[in-house]
């Protein structure tokens, strides 16, 4: 046998099983080589992932110390002269600050002076319409025509301000134009804030203006008498509020009006650019405007000069004509930021060749593990290129090696995973992914090694292969990532220990709350012990403990998200977990209940069978869950036809009208039918490969010997036809089942059972499987044999307990009693081949309902 072969690169050759001309081979030789292919493609593709991960690796600091522990080497003086780097928050803070102090800049717009003054004029205008609608009606104040229009006017063109407002500055308006003319002549009136101005002169919500000149003033305005019309033009009275606000606009433009509120503004100071000069100055925050500080000092400057009403009339014009002339530029602004922040220096003075760093027994400080890290990272940056390659190529040999250890170790112990290449794939793409997250992490300074998930692998490959699968893959992460963290022994072995212990509480998980509690407690203890030992064998600070325990706990609780990758990698890989077991095993399941209600006897025979099988697989080491689920399952085919077989039937025998060819189809047809069933109910492949192989390839007997014994073309019956089409059993687990199968059917047919026929019947029925070659492609040795056979004796004493004779039947090896069929395990076993046809005769209807029975 070649190298290659021995550690599975090259195709092996499955012997040929020369029984039955209908059995399916294990893998034909191009299937083979596509396995071996892609097997070969993925441990590849994972050890150099691994190597491009510890790409980034730095040479490695040589002594390994932590924060508040003290120095155990000797005096450490620096080799050469390095700068001391600032650390990560030491450069964040000095960014921070650099942004806030970086002022905004705003570009200035010299043609928003003009846009304003026009606005203003535009707006002017709209004022002198309202107070001339106004001024027509103050001339005739009996036409209700013109007190209509005046309402219409300042209602399409209000400025914002409420009617009264606008009845209040005509008013003030009539009493400046009076005083200015000398053809006017005395007017009163009195305004309401009603809305309207009534037939008496009083203002109302009416709509209507008409009376004898009269305004009331529910608001106090003081009152003036006029007995003529008005002559004056509107403009004349706008020309003071249009001057004032010319000069309160050219103040605030003057000073500046930017488009965003100064209170988002945290620089003292901002820098305006004109492009039209192409200067930049800086000005005081303090100094310039924004909206809403324009507001306040138009409002104050106006109320300073006029009436209050004429005030809110300059107020809202100047709100809808001033427009900011300082604009904010954002791209400009992270320019100047980007600029200032290039400008930042990463290091803080530097330590001198021959410097004492730190002396033997001093407690490391975060300044000392500062100027440590700044001495690896010069060493880093110095080193040539044949330094990084020495330590790269030394950290790839162990990498592979460990790789190939578990390789190896799948390769001869755990041949299933090697055969399925879902399975395989699962379990390296599992250790990438942990591989991945954990170089992520060790890129971070400011993050824990003990903050690293590692024990979600191992604990997920323990739930959905076993504990040595997940034991190996612990190990073997644990040095891969190892490497990636410069060889720290404390991190290994910390993450071997508690993955471990992790390990074996989901070893036999029987429920989903042993692995929610239970699980993540125990590697969370597993830290604390471990961390706690290393503390105080380096005389560690409470801080640097209790910060270890934080990440550490935190840790531990990553693992509750192994549920959910689980099911996620169910679905993808197609695998079965003690999770999926545990829901296909209740019986309310719904291929259990139609078991139950359609074919009770074979609920119940499921049951015992599955009872053997578990205690057998617990006393190998099997997959006893596994063994537990398929056995309730493997006769679920005998739901089609639950007649056909003896504990289901309550009259007569169904086979005694049917041909032995025929009755073979039948009873051979709950294999078929089982699988059918299993598939359109989608239960995992695992279980549906109980159904395909709890019998084999083995021999129908009873009804083959009938048809050998029929007068009538008794040359044409071939053993071929009365066997199943199997395939042979391929697992332990699957073996164990095909065992208790036959072990309960045919221990019912005992009568007065004791220890001893329960033990002789347990080694008849083994034994004539491993001669009929049943076992032959099944992983089982003799010593496990052995147990399954003491495993099988006592469960069936404790089944029968109410009726074994624990005395040891001497009579029981009476050959007469042997030939009455008590003893037939029908369709496996047999006394001798050769019984004579009289006894066959006798007992045909007997073990018709045997054979029936075990079927």
């Amino acid at each position: 046998m070649g190298f290659l072969e021995q550690i599975g690169l090259s195709p092996k050759k499955s012997p040929e099983l020369n029984i039955g001309k209908n059995r399916k081979k294990e893998q034909d030789r191009t299937g083979e080589k596509r396995l071996v292919i892609w097997r070969t493609v993925i441990l590849v593709a994972y050890i150099f992932l691994m190597i491009f991960l510890m790409l980034g690796n730095r040479l490695p600091q040589g002594i390994s110390y932590n924060v508040g522990e003290p120095w155990l080497s000797e005096d450490l003086n620096a080799p050469f002269t390095f700068p001391i780097l600032k650390t990560e928050q030491e450069i964040q803070n000095e960014r921070d600050e650099v942004i806030r102090n970086t002022p905004p800049i705003f570009k200035e717009d010299p043609s928003v002076q003009l846009a304003v003054n026009s606005k203003f004029d535009a707006i002017g205008r709209v004022v002198q319409a309202n107070l001339r609608s106004y001024q027509q009606w103050n001339n005739n104040l009996s036409a209700t025509s013109d007190s209509l229009q005046f309402l219409q006017q300042i209602r399409s063109n209000n400025l914002g301000l409420p009617e009264e407002t606008w009845l209040q500055i005509g008013l003030i308006y009539s009493s400046v134009e009076f005083e200015a003319s000398t053809d006017a002549s005395s007017a009163s009136g009195v305004g309401t804030d009603t809305g309207s101005i009534s037939g008496t002169g009083t203002t109302s919500g009416t709509g209507s203006i008409s009376g004898t000149g009269t305004t009331s003033s529910a608001g106090g305005i003081n009152s003036t008498s006029r007995s003529g019309p008005i002559q004056q033009k509107p403009v004349q009275f706008t020309n003071d509020l249009r001057s004032a606000l010319s000069v309160i606009t050219s103040h605030i433009l003057s000073n500046g009006l930017i488009d965003r509120a100064a209170a988002d503004i945290e620089t003292s100071t901002l820098s305006v650019r004109n492009i039209t000069l192409k200067t930049e100055r800086v000005i005081n925050r303090v100094q310039v405007y924004d909206l809403s500080s324009a507001n306040r000092y138009a409002r104050l400057q106006l109320l300073n000069q006029f009436e209050q009403e004429v005030g809110a009339l300059g107020l809202a014009m100047l709100e809808r004509a001033i427009e900011p002339n300082w604009l904010y530029d954002e791209q400009e602004t992270r320019q100047r930021i980007d600029q200032n922040l290039e400008t930042l220096s990463e290091t803080k003075g530097a330590i001198a060749a021959g410097q004492v760093i730190i002396r033997k027994g001093d407690l490391v400080t975060e300044e000392t593990r500062n100027i440590l890290r700044s001495l690896n990272e010069k060493r880093a940056e110095t080193a040539t290129n044949i330094e990084r390659f020495v330590r790269l190529s030394g950290n790839t040999i162990l990498m592979i090696i460990a790789v190939l250890v578990f390789f190896l170790y799948l390769r001869l112990y755990r041949k299933s995973i090697m055969r399925d290449l879902s399975h395989f794939s699962l379990i390296f793409v599992t250790m990438m992914l942990i591989s991945v997250v954990s170089s992520i992490v060790f890129q971070f300074e400011s993050l824990n090694d003990y903050v690293i998930p590692i024990a979600i692998a191992p604990v997920m490959l323990t739930i959905i292969f076993d504990s040595r699968v997940g034991l190996m893959s612990a190990l073997t992460l644990a040095i891969v990532t190892g490497l990636m963290s410069d060889n720290s022994y404390e991190f290994m072995v910390a993450t071997v220990l508690a993955s471990s212990l992790g390990i074996f509480t989901v070893r036999d998980l029987q429920k989903r709350s042993q692995f929610f509690f239970i699980t993540p407690g125990i590697i969370f203890i597993t830290y604390l012990l471990v961390i706690s030992g290393f503390a105080m064998t380096r005389y560690s600070e409470p801080s640097v403990y209790l910060t270890n325990m934080a990440f550490a706990g935190l840790n531990a609780l990553f693992i509750l998200f192994t549920y959910p990758i689980i099911l996620l990698f169910e679905k993808i890989f197609k695998v079965t977990t003690d999770f999926t077991l545990m829901e296909l095993s209740d019986s309310n399941s719904p291929l259990l209940k139609d078991l139950i209600m359609k074919a009770p006897g074979s609920y119940h025979h499921s049951l015992n069978v599955s009872t053997i099988a578990e205690n057998a697989a617990v006393a190998i080491g099997a997959n006893f869950m596994l063994t537990r689920t398929g056995a309730l399952y493997h006769d679920i085919g005998k739901m089609t036809k639950p007649e056909y077989f003896i504990e289901n039937q309550t009259g007569g025998n169904e086979h005694d009208t049917l041909a032995p060819q025929m009755s073979a189809l039948v009873i051979k047809k709950h294999v078929t039918e089982g699988v059918r069933l299993a598939k359109e109910a989608k239960l995992p492949k695992t279980i549906v490969d109980f159904i395909e192989t709890h019998h084999g390839t083995s021999l129908i007997r009873y009804f083959y010997k009938r048809a050998k014994n029929h007068p009538v073309k008794k040359s044409d019956i071939t053993e071929e036809d009365f066997r199943y089409e199997g395939p042979l059993p391929f697992s332990k687990e699957q073996g164990i089942v095909m065992l208790a199968d036959g072990v309960e059917a045919a221990s019912r047919s005992i009568q007065q059972p004791s220890y001893q026929k329960l033990e002789n019947l347990v080694h008849k029925i083994i034994d004539e499987h491993v001669k009929d070659g049943q076992l032959n492609n099944c992983p089982l040795t003799f010593r496990e044999l052995s147990l399954i056979k003491a495993s099988f004796t006592q469960t069936l004493r404790g089944i029968y307990h109410g009726r074994v004779d624990y005395d040891k039947d001497d009579e029981y090896n009476k050959d007469a009693e042997i030939k009455s069929g008590e003893t037939y395990k029908s369709g496996v076993t047999d006394n001798k081949d050769n019984d004579d046809s009289d006894n066959t005769k006798a007992t045909g209807n007997e073990v018709t309902h045997k054979e029936s029975a075990s079927e």
